[in-house]
């Protein structure tokens, strides 16, 4: 080969490598939903299907709703994913339906005020919360379910529990009992919260941190 034809099939490859790279940093503007919400509140999600994260917000004083996608339909698609975003007063109630079928790239994040009520159900996929503090209820169909809590002194009474899959409760050692369905349950003298995490089949776990 020589060194003219050499240096056209890298110029092509740079050139395609180039494209490949546009393509793979293409983002899309998310699609966001905001309200006043006061900390102490009750959050209540309810959601088919996806990777779905609970944060602590950076706005005090805000409830917000962000669905990144990474695919040119699904940021097209996704308005109408949300089916309810109803917040009054002390109450949020968030209902969601994501698409089942197909090849989707998205993830949805909710941040919430640090100190909130949170009751969670999510039929298939991933559940993280990190850095809450309040009353949790939080239920997975299928998939993992991962919490981080910023101080799990604050929690009164502990139960989690899986039909099918692991139970991690580092952050309260505990230890789970059971074979298929592990959990573990504890009542504890101190703290004022309630803590209720489930996964039909996948993992639970709890650690401590996030603050």
């Amino acid at each position: 080969m020589s060194r003219s034809t050499r240096f056209c099939w890298i110029a092509v490859c740079v050139l395609m490598l180039f494209s490949l790279r546009q393509t793979w940093a293409e983002e899309f503007a998310p699609v966001v939903r905001e309200a006043s919400f006061a900390a102490g509140g009750v959050v209540i999600l309810d959601a088919n299907v996806g990777d779905v994260r609970v944060m602590p917000t950076d706005h005090e004083g805000k409830l917000r709703l962000v669905i990144t996608s990474r695919k040119a339909d699904d940021a097209t698609a996704a308005p109408q994913w949300i089916r309810e975003f109803a917040v009054n007063g002390s109450q949020a109630k968030i209902v969601l339906q994501m698409p089942k079928h197909g090849e989707h790239n998205f993830d949805v994040t909710i941040y919430v005020p640090k100190q909130s009520d949170l009751r969670l159900n999510l039929e298939v996929g991933d559940l993280t919360i990190t850095g809450i503090s309040g009353n949790t209820d939080a239920e997975v169909g299928v998939g993992d379910l991962k919490m981080t809590v910023p101080d799990p002194h604050a929690y009164r009474a502990v139960v989690m529990s899986v039909h099918i899959g692991d139970v991690h409760a580092g952050a309260f050692g505990l230890e789970p009992s059971g074979f298929l369905g592990k959990s573990v349950k504890r009542e504890f003298n101190a703290g004022s919260y309630r803590l209720k995490l489930h996964t039909g089949i996948g993992d639970v776990s709890c650690t401590a941190g996030g603050a």
